[in-house]
Protein backbone atom coordinates (compact mmCIF):
# COMPACT_ATOMS: atom_id res chain seq x y z
CA UNK A 1 0.00 0.00 0.00
CA UNK A 2 1.20 3.47 -1.31
CA UNK A 3 0.21 6.77 -0.10
CA UNK A 4 0.49 9.55 -1.07
CA UNK A 5 0.04 13.26 -0.11
CA UNK A 6 0.34 16.54 -1.78
CA UNK A 7 1.16 19.08 0.63
CA UNK A 8 0.65 22.17 -1.98
CA UNK A 9 -3.08 22.93 -0.82
CA UNK A 10 -1.90 23.00 2.64
CA UNK A 11 0.81 25.38 1.99
CA UNK A 12 -1.44 27.45 0.35
CA UNK A 13 -3.85 27.49 2.62
CA UNK A 14 -0.42 29.11 5.08
CA UNK A 15 -0.09 31.38 2.31
CA UNK A 16 3.16 29.99 1.26
CA UNK A 17 1.47 29.82 -2.52
CA UNK A 18 4.44 32.36 -3.66
CA UNK A 19 6.78 29.56 -3.63
CA UNK A 20 4.48 27.90 -6.24
CA UNK A 21 4.70 30.95 -8.49
CA UNK A 22 7.52 31.61 -11.23
CA UNK A 23 7.05 35.23 -10.28
CA UNK A 24 6.73 34.76 -6.72
CA UNK A 25 9.40 32.67 -5.64
CA UNK A 26 13.31 33.50 -5.31
CA UNK A 27 15.27 30.63 -4.83
CA UNK A 28 18.34 32.45 -6.24
CA UNK A 29 20.21 32.01 -3.58
CA UNK A 30 19.03 27.96 -3.02
CA UNK A 31 19.25 27.08 -6.96
CA UNK A 32 21.35 28.26 -9.21
CA UNK A 33 19.24 30.50 -11.66
CA UNK A 34 16.15 30.53 -9.44
CA UNK A 35 13.41 28.53 -9.99
CA UNK A 36 10.22 27.82 -7.91
CA UNK A 37 8.15 24.57 -6.45
CA UNK A 38 5.71 22.32 -8.62
CA UNK A 39 4.57 20.45 -6.59
CA UNK A 40 5.28 19.25 -2.72
CA UNK A 41 4.52 15.58 -2.16
CA UNK A 42 4.92 13.27 0.76
CA UNK A 43 5.35 9.75 -0.39
CA UNK A 44 5.26 6.63 2.07
CA UNK A 45 4.56 3.10 1.47
CA UNK A 46 3.97 -0.23 3.87
CA UNK A 47 3.84 -3.93 2.34
CA UNK A 48 1.72 -6.36 4.05
CA UNK A 49 0.76 -9.88 3.19
CA UNK A 50 -0.51 -13.22 5.24
CA UNK A 51 2.70 -13.08 7.55
CA UNK A 52 2.53 -9.35 8.47
CA UNK A 53 3.96 -6.31 7.44
CA UNK A 54 8.06 -5.56 6.36
CA UNK A 55 7.75 -2.70 9.07
CA UNK A 56 10.22 -3.61 11.87
CA UNK A 57 8.69 -2.83 14.98
CA UNK A 58 9.08 0.46 17.33
CA UNK A 59 11.45 -0.11 19.89
CA UNK A 60 10.91 2.82 22.70
CA UNK A 61 14.45 3.24 24.12
CA UNK A 62 15.59 6.59 25.87
CA UNK A 63 17.12 9.04 23.71
CA UNK A 64 21.08 10.31 25.08
CA UNK A 65 22.02 12.80 23.48
CA UNK A 66 25.66 14.03 23.66
CA UNK A 67 27.49 17.62 22.68
CA UNK A 68 30.48 17.34 21.08
CA UNK A 69 33.63 19.67 20.88
CA UNK A 70 32.73 20.24 17.20
CA UNK A 71 29.01 21.05 17.72
CA UNK A 72 27.99 24.32 17.19
CA UNK A 73 24.72 26.27 19.50
CA UNK A 74 21.95 26.59 16.55
CA UNK A 75 19.44 29.12 18.51
CA UNK A 76 16.03 30.17 16.57
CA UNK A 77 13.81 32.80 17.45
CA UNK A 78 11.33 33.16 14.34
CA UNK A 79 10.53 31.12 11.80
CA UNK A 80 12.86 29.69 9.10
CA UNK A 81 13.55 27.81 6.23
CA UNK A 82 15.38 24.15 5.91
CA UNK A 83 16.45 22.75 2.64
CA UNK A 84 19.29 19.81 1.50
CA UNK A 85 21.05 20.98 -1.93
CA UNK A 86 22.66 18.49 -4.28
CA UNK A 87 24.92 20.95 -6.23
CA UNK A 88 26.35 18.65 -8.38
CA UNK A 89 22.52 17.26 -9.47
CA UNK A 90 20.80 20.81 -8.87
CA UNK A 91 18.54 19.04 -7.08
CA UNK A 92 16.75 20.00 -3.56
CA UNK A 93 16.56 17.10 -1.81
CA UNK A 94 14.74 18.12 1.44
CA UNK A 95 12.85 21.19 1.96
CA UNK A 96 11.01 22.11 4.96
CA UNK A 97 9.16 25.61 6.54
CA UNK A 98 9.54 25.78 10.30
CA UNK A 99 7.36 27.98 11.08
CA UNK A 100 7.19 27.69 15.08
CA UNK A 101 11.03 27.11 16.19
CA UNK A 102 9.95 27.10 20.14
CA UNK A 103 7.56 23.59 19.53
Amino acid sequence: MINKIHLRPFLEYYLQGALFSDHGADFTKVIIGGGYINDYIQVYGIKVDETGSNVPPLHYEPVSRRMSSTSQPFLVSRPFIFYLYNSNNNLVLHFAIVTDPFY
